[in-house]
Parts: C-alpha cells; structure tokens; sequence
C-alpha cells in the first residue's frame, strides 16, 4: 500500500474532531462519548478505565465512522456482501480462507480519505516521545525524579516517532455472551505515520478474516448470520470496526487476568495467565502461560502451575 493514503474526492466527513457520535474520526481515551457503536468493546472499555483514573498507556481510537467511510468511498460493501453470499453455517474452512483473501485483498487497495488521514497522522505525532534530557515528560507517563519515563526507554527521536500498538476493537465484541477474543488482528511495534496508517487499513480489514467469519456464523450474530456472517445485508453497517493505537509498553511479564475462574465459574477465585515478553504469544495460543488460581477476597495463591 502506497504511504499516501489521500483520495481527491468531496470528503464524507467534514469534521474529524466533531463531538457527534457518528460523524467522529479520532476519539480520545478521556471522551466521554466513546461507545460499543463507535469505539467498539476495547476501545469504549479503555476509556472507561482512562476516566476512572488507571493507568492506561497513552493512545487514540480510530472511530468506526472511519472504517464506515472507507468501506463505502472504496465500493467494498459490494465486494463483500457478494463473496460472503456464497458461504453458509457448513462452508469448510478452505472456503472460509478463500473468501476472506478476497475481501481482505480489497482493503489494500483502497484509498483513505484526506480527513481521516490528517486526523491519524496529527494524532500520532503527539504521541511522539520526548527524549531530550530534561525535557517536560507527558503528564500521563511522567516519572518520578531519577526513573525513566516509558517513552524514553524506545530511545527513539521525535522524528521517528513512538513504538504503538495498533488494535482492532469491532462492535462485536466483549460482548455479555461474546468475546470475539483473537478473531481480529493487531500489530505491535508499529513506527512511523506511514506504518501507522497502513496497520490501521489491515486492522479494518481483520474484521473479515475466516476465523471471524466463522465465528460470527457459529455464534448467530443476527438473523441472517448463518447465511452471511453478518446480521444481514440490510443492516450491513452495524458490523463495523474501530482501531486502537496506544503506546507500546515494553513488558518484561504479560497476563491476562480472569476476574471469575473460567473453568469452574467461581466468582470466589481469580485466574491469572502469565508469560515473558509481550502479550500477544499469550493471547494467540503461541505459549503455554503460568497459571495461578487467586482466592479473590484474600489474594491467596491457591494453585500454581507453571508453562511450558
């Protein structure tokens, strides 16, 4: 994909920082007005936990208005309402591959519109990190006298830009009775405004990868989903995807914490999955993790069993 996403056209979003929900391109981690519907589950979750005051790692939500804006500027709503026609609840999974390839093959080759683009280039410069000696730290990462900042350890310059993670957050997901865990892509490591927009164009098209299909399907997402995958072609743009893009954290331990057991369903106990380095080999299934059983009231370990 070419690193100039623009498209000469009239713009179908006038106003990239507007405070109307379905018109908004950037949504800060501090917004009130993220939702499911416009910064999907992840992303409307991390601003909940940005406004109560946690520790959250920098970083933006691309909005589904962008992803809706995308789709529809590059005539991929006809692509893929026509490949997913041609699946059903039985389809094998070789067929699930192929029609994912060709929808997914469709969103490189689109063309991001200037507004969008504006918006994610002047929200991830001011991400950048600030490592001249002293110089004012972000007040969200700022360190005590004698630490270093979380920006300063990447030791990278200004010019270049902060290492981010770049997140799929669907409107689909983290749902009461759906997860949608691991079916959408994201990209850690990511350096540079033109890297950062091309992650973004493959997040968007993660929406459609054949796992997720699938899913979709198995879990009757919609009337119609065991025919299409989606809740059906009427009501197309209820599918949608949000991306996130938050400053990378160079963790030397990863976890993801269960506040139930998900084994047993005990409320009581809380199960903690931990592994070296990134998170991302732990949650794609690419190591096997630590894993403590946690009484949740006392915080006594009650079972350890260590990975592979």
């Amino acid at each position: 994909m070419p690193d100039d996403y623009r498209k000469p056209r009239r713009a179908c979003v006038q106003k990239p920082f507007s405070c109307n929900n379905s018109t908004m391109i950037i949504i800060p981690f501090t917004s009130p007005e993220a939702t499911l519907e416009n910064a999907g589950g992840k992303g409307a979750n991390l601003a909940r936990l940005t406004r109560a005051g946690f520790d959250v790692p920098r970083g933006f939500i691309v909005s589904t208005a962008a992803y809706r804006a995308f789709v529809a500027e590059n005539g991929l709503q006809a692509l893929i309402s026509s490949v997913l026609n041609g699946l059903d609840l039985h389809s094998p999974p070789d067929q699930l591959e192929a029609a994912s390839a060709q929808i997914r093959a469709g969103f490189p080759a689109g063309l991001m519109n200037q507004e969008t683009e504006s918006a994610l280039r002047a929200e991830y410069a001011a991400l950048r990190p600030v490592i001249e000696e002293g110089a004012p730290s972000d007040p969200v990462n700022s360190s005590a006298p004698g630490e270093t900042s979380r920006s300063t350890v990447f030791g990278l310059s200004s010019s270049v830009g902060l290492s981010v993670a770049v997140r799929s957050s669907a409107t689909a997901e983290d749902l009461p009775d759906l997860s949608f865990a691991g079916q959408q892509d994201t990209y850690l490591n990511i350096i540079g405004e033109a890297q950062v927009l091309k992650a973004v164009v493959d997040c968007w098209s993660s929406l459609w990868t054949a796992r997720a299909i699938g899913y979709r399907m198995r879990n009757n997402l919609g009337g119609q989903a065991a025919k299409t995958g989606v809740k059906s072609l009427e009501t197309f743009d209820s599918l949608a995807l949000a991306v996130i893009v938050q400053e990378l954290v160079p963790s030397e331990v990863s976890g993801v914490l269960f506040t139930a057991n998900p084994l047993t369903g005990l409320l009581s106990e809380s199960v903690v999955n931990a592994t070296f380095g990134l998170g991302e080999a732990l949650v794609s299934g690419q190591v096997e993790p630590d894993h403590f059983v946690v009484d949740s009231l006392s915080g006594a370990i009650n079972e350890v069993t260590l990975g592979a």
